[in-house]
């Protein structure tokens, strides 16, 4: 929707639902205000909403389709975890362990979207810390493991423009990350907080 507003009129008051917002005079400058309507909540993570979409990274397509298409998501997810970690107890953990990585990942890495939307986020939410981040004009290198080891495991997040003017962090994906993912989500899956 196309709203024109007078600017010699004072002041603008907008009521908007949640969500994400560019507002500019000029399409096509690419420059303009960024509104992002977050829940009263954020980051935290607190609705069974919330819960299921970003338990998206351990689930398989049938796991997370179920849950959020359940009349009781809450329970369907309170049930994959439980299934994981194999009792009440161990599960209440891995939940508290995960979802602190989301709220973390929301305040840390949100800018468009959610931080745990996020490429850095989606690898803090599934790795953890890690050891090293190097940072440099046009990337970021997270480092988990030792340096100059061979068997670390690095992750680049290459620059790239925004189309709402700021710059955000992409992660350069390569095949060669996916044994250390399956790994990374084998490990949440059989109950243990995966962390380098």
């Amino acid at each position: 929707m196309k709203i024109e507003l007078p600017l010699d009129e004072g002041s603008v008051e907008l009521d908007l639902s949640r969500g994400f917002y560019f507002l500019t005079s000029n399409p096509e400058s690419g420059r303009g205000l960024t509104i992002s309507v977050r829940d009263p909540f954020f980051p935290e993570v607190k609705t069974a909403d919330m819960m299921g979409q970003t338990i998206r990274y351990i689930t398989s397509r049938t796991e997370f389709e179920a849950m959020t298409n359940s009349d009781q998501p809450r329970a369907g997810i309170e049930q994959f975890w439980i299934d994981c970690a194999g009792s009440k107890e161990k599960a209440r953990e891995l939940i508290k362990v995960y979802y602190n990585r989301v709220r973390e990942a929301n305040l840390y890495f949100s800018h468009v979207v959610p931080g745990w939307k996020s490429d850095r986020g989606l690898i803090h939410i599934v790795f953890g810390n890690p050891k090293k981040v190097f940072q440099y004009p046009n990337k970021e290198v997270w480092l988990y493991g030792e340096e100059d080891n061979v068997n670390s495991l690095q992750f680049t997040f290459r620059k790239v423009a925004s189309p709402y003017g700021e710059e955000i962090l992409a992660l350069s994906r390569d095949q060669a990350y996916k044994t250390d993912w399956e790994r990374a989500v084998t490990s949440w899956r059989n109950g243990r907080i995966y962390s380098e």
